[in-house]
């Protein structure tokens, strides 16, 4: 027994791998070598199809040319950023403004609200108005820092987090359905592939019938109506290669969707899937629910649920800010009304200011509401988590059905071995016997579907052992020990 599988003595099997000649293996490298260059153009290839196809190079090819894929690596990547951002929320703020104008200086007394359209005037009020313009500057420097926040930033940047770690969970769970889909595609067409040789052989047994039955029937030893029925039988081995030859054709063409191929998919490397059966351990453990590609997107979104909660209890906290400035002001107006008529009068700074102090902003308006912000976010949290525990519930499940599956699949795997061997000497002896007149033509008819029935359970017994421990594997929600039993 080999460490990759269980050996299978089966008729007509032949992994093709041997008449492989290394000028085609180095042909399909560097067409793989292209499709995994970033500026080669990975939506459409033509794959050469004199080489082999293995199931490593397809997942590789495939993965390098989905366009699925690049779209979350862009999300990975903005949340990244987003991370970065919340981090720079724990450094002070620092602004920088200056200006210089040329303006009136008509003050008024009395208050107004601040807006943007009226303009602010400081000094004297004048008794009357003047149109005299003057040049008057303005330079300043604030630093704030908010050391308290109350939680406030501590739970953005855990939304921030936990925001990173849906997009890496998105990124992974779209890789890992990628290559599950590929896999099955690649098994798909290889089994149609196989099936396709199966009615061929089929087709070339039921013509050399007919061939034998009409030498038989033309010298007088089987009535003439033999040759009719024997005829009879090609046409029915034709229509099933044809119905085999779409089947393949169909299933072709979606693995070369996944590979983004225009021409046709290559020879599929059929070792160990038509050679073998899946060595399968006796115990397999229990899967990790933390770390299933197909939960971590749900358990993201419980930990940004519980972050927004946070957010929203806390508020209706103070904000408390140390804050700095200092300020210098320049005027072509004097203390004493006189006016700098000067080409840069008023646009040097005079006078400086310096201010250091601490601010508190209580937002009294958001208390009111603070309640219902939390309850709305407390109430998403709660279906996030109860999400998580269908989903939770639904891999079990899954993963229970595809064990179950799996038995099944090894068992048939293992006596479809004896069904065509049993088949196949019955058809020899029917065979036989038939060219000695001692069997009829609807026996040897008969002998030949048994035999041709059983070649095509003995295919798809093996594909399907393979299908069912890829899906017990993605159930699982890790596809390593298949892919270990790839070469």
């Amino acid at each position: 027994m080999s460490r990759r599988g269980m050996p299978l003595t089966l008729y007509g099997a032949s992994t093709g791998t041997d008449r492989t000649s290394g000028r085609n293996s180095l042909a399909f490298l560097a067409v793989l070598g292209l499709a995994l260059t970033p500026t080669a153009k990975v939506r459409a290839q033509a794959l050469p199809v004199d080489s082999v196809l293995t199931l490593p190079h397809a997942l590789a090819i495939a993965e390098a040319r989905d366009p699925r894929l690049r779209g979350r690596a862009s999300e990975v990547r903005a949340a990244e950023h987003t991370v970065t951002l919340s981090a720079q929320r724990l450094l002070p703020s620092i602004d920088l403004g200056a200006q210089v104008a040329r303006a009136t200086d008509n003050n008024i007394t009395g208050a107004s609200f601040p807006q943007a359209v009226v303009l602010p005037v400081s000094g004297p009020v004048r008794t009357t108005s003047s149109g005299t313009q003057v040049y008057g500057s303005a330079i300043g420097a604030m630093v704030a820092w908010a050391p308290f926040t109350f939680g406030q930033v501590g739970a953005q940047r855990r939304q921030a987090r936990a925001e990173l770690r849906l997009a890496n969970a998105g990124m992974s769970g779209e890789l890992f359905d990628e290559r599950v889909t590929v896999a099955t595609a690649y098994l798909g067409l290889l089994r149609a592939r196989e099936l396709v040789r199966v009615q061929r052989q089929s087709l070339v047994r039921a013509e050399a019938s007919a061939r034998a039955v009409r030498a038989l029937a033309a010298s007088g030893l089987r009535p003439g109506a033999d040759s009719l029925l024997a005829g009879a039988e090609v046409s029915r081995a034709r229509i099933d290669l044809l119905a085999a030859e779409r089947d393949a054709a169909n299933a072709g063409g979606r693995l070369g969707e996944l590979l983004g191929a225009w021409s046709e998919v290559p020879q599929l490397s059929s070792t160990p899937f038509l050679d073998t059966i899946p060595d399968v351990p006796a115990t397999r453990p229990p899967p990790d629910l933390a770390q299933h590609p197909h939960l971590e997107p749900f358990i993201a979104r419980v930990a940004i649920g519980a972050a927004r909660q946070a957010i929203a209890a806390g508020s209706a906290l103070p904000r408390l800010s140390l804050v700095g400035a200092i300020t210098a002001r320049g005027s072509g107006i004097a203390p004493d009304g006189v006016i700098d008529r000067s080409f840069s009068g008023g646009i040097a700074p005079e006078r400086t200011n310096v201010a250091v102090g601490v601010m508190v902003n209580l937002p009294l308006t958001d208390a009111l509401f603070s309640g219902s912000r939390a309850g709305i976010e407390s109430a998403r949290l709660d279906a996030a988590r109860a999400e998580l525990s269908a989903q939770e519930d639904h891999v079990r499940a899954g993963l229970l059905a595809a064990d179950a599956n799996l038995s099944l699949a090894l068992s048939v795997s293992r006596e479809v071995p004896l069904q065509l061997s049993a088949a196949s000497a019955a058809y020899q002896q029917v065979s036989s016997r038939y060219a000695a007149g001692l069997a009829t033509l609807p026996e040897l008819a008969q002998a030949q579907l048994i035999l041709t029935r059983a070649e095509v359970d003995s295919v798809l017994a093996r594909v399907a052992a393979w299908t069912a421990w890829l899906d017990r594997c993605a159930s699982q929600g890790n596809l390593a020990p298949f892919l270990a039993s790839v070469p």
